[in-house]
């Protein structure tokens, strides 16, 4: 416990970034994960740190890689702030990389238990519904989830969201029915009129 705090508390980020430079194609997948991880953590003294797992990890081949750079995200955001992470994320999110936009959706959940969304759930539907015509499906699975989890305290908000969308985007439309797990058990009648909306 000693030695890793004194790890974490080291000062010299720019030798730690340089060593998760180096380790970006080691062969030994649990390496880049705990590299893209320290990356995460440096990251919120510096920024560009941040760059190593857009552009180098998020390439990643290996899935728990993929879980890892979602982690360092969400880590990355409590350390600098969620509200003063918007800009990242709102950058993110849009990027053309599938894993970078899952690292977002994925590294924040539950986006609601999260400073700063646990008091403007409504942002964190904003910016999520920046993929409702995602065209990967796996971030649209990841993105489902997301809504799933914030209908379970805010169905009203995530069922006037998924009023607004095109019901003719098959998109979308995924992400609908993945994302009203609860609304259809906890809130039936209500998922009633979305779905006869849906259906005009």
């Amino acid at each position: 416990m000693g030695k890793k705090k004194i790890f974490l508390n080291n000062k010299n980020h720019s030798r730690l970034y340089e060593i998760c430079q180096e380790q970006l194609c080691n062969s030994v997948y649990q390496v880049r994960f705990f590299c893209s991880l320290l990356t995460g953590y440096i990251s919120s003294y510096n920024e560009e740190y941040l760059d190593l797992i857009r552009y180098g990890y998020c390439k990643d081949d290996n899935w728990r890689v993929q879980e890892a750079n979602a982690k360092a995200f969400n880590i990355f955001c409590e350390l600098k702030g969620y509200e003063e992470s918007k800009g990242i994320i709102n950058e993110w999110i849009k990027d053309k990389n599938e894993n970078v936009r899952r690292a977002v959706t994925e590294g924040l959940r539950v986006w609601t238990s999260k400073p700063y969304f646990k008091d403007h759930p409504q942002e964190a539907i904003k910016i999520l519904s920046i993929l409702k015509s995602d065209k990967s499906l796996y971030v649209q699975k990841s993105v489902a989830n997301c809504f799933s989890d914030i209908s379970k305290y805010y169905p009203d908000l995530v069922i006037e969201c998924f009023g607004s969308w095109n019901y003719l985007d098959k998109s979308s439309m995924y992400i609908i029915k993945r994302g009203c797990r609860h609304i259809k058990d906890n809130c039936p009648d209500k998922y009633r009129v979305l779905v006869e909306k849906m259906n005009e």
